[in-house]
């Protein structure tokens, strides 16, 4: 069997900038404690008769297009186009409150087409949407860096669950954690360019999220090379 749960333990919360606004449902990050229980469950199971299989690691999704696209200077840039001005400063909501924001802040994709009709856009007390600490953009739009960096340690404890119950089980580990992160720089795989960049890396369909169909044979093949080291099995790749 191959088993890849987890990534959308995260990847809810992130998707909506940090902001778990359905409680128990999809936008919250699942307890560590919770998701070892139902993990070791579905392994228990998945090995009752003695079955072996490969289970993969969850990668670090902040690293994946839909927040890695939209950067702050690419907002300041827009900003600028649209107030016929230079703009040097756009304002984000965070928990501790709002701020200017920094390139270790992350848009998330979405809000490149929602950009230009909010940007400026005053409210009732006459803020620029943006612009001012009155009126920054919306904490689910951003992904600052303080809950970019909860993610990634909530990522390597839920990582961390996943190699324990496949060791104690036996079975092959495929780490899509750590190739995935090396896509941030770039590969050359079979003799193409593969990166995690929008639309041009190859491996990320156009929602920023999901792999293309490159992005899934690859990682058929992490799957594979996994197989075959943990079992001496001599499975082919995919082309």
């Amino acid at each position: 069997f191959s088993f890849w749960l987890g990534n959308n333990d995260v990847l809810g919360y992130a998707t909506n900038g940090g902001v778990n606004d359905n409680p128990g449902g999809t936008t919250q990050l699942t307890p560590v404690n919770t998701f070892r229980g139902v993990y070791t469950q579905f392994i228990n199971q998945l090995t009752a008769q003695g079955q072996k299989g490969v289970v993969a690691t969850i990668p670090d999704v902040t690293s994946i297009p839909f927040f890695t696209t939209v950067t702050r200077q690419a907002i300041l840039d827009a900003a600028s186009a649209l107030a016929g001005t230079t703009i040097s400063n756009v304002v984000i909501a965070t928990k501790a409150g709002p701020r200017a924001a920094t390139d270790n802040d992350m848009f998330i994709l979405p809000f490149s087409g929602l950009a230009p009709s909010l940007l400026g856009q005053p409210n009732a007390a006459g803020a620029p949407y943006g612009f001012d600490p009155r009126n920054p953009i919306e904490d689910k739009y951003v992904l600052d860096a303080q809950e970019a960096a909860s993610i990634k340690t909530h990522i390597v404890e839920l990582n961390k669950v996943i190699k324990e119950v496949a060791n104690q089980k036996n079975l092959a580990v495929a780490d899509a954690n750590s190739f995935l992160t090396r896509l941030k720089t770039g590969i050359l795989y079979n003799g193409i360019g593969v990166s995690s960049a929008f639309i041009t890396g190859n491996a990320f369909s156009l929602d920023g999220v999901h792999l293309t169909p490159m992005g899934n044979a690859i990682m058929a093949n992490l799957a594979i090379d996994a197989i075959n080291a943990k079992y001496g099995t001599k499975l082919e790749k995919v082309d």
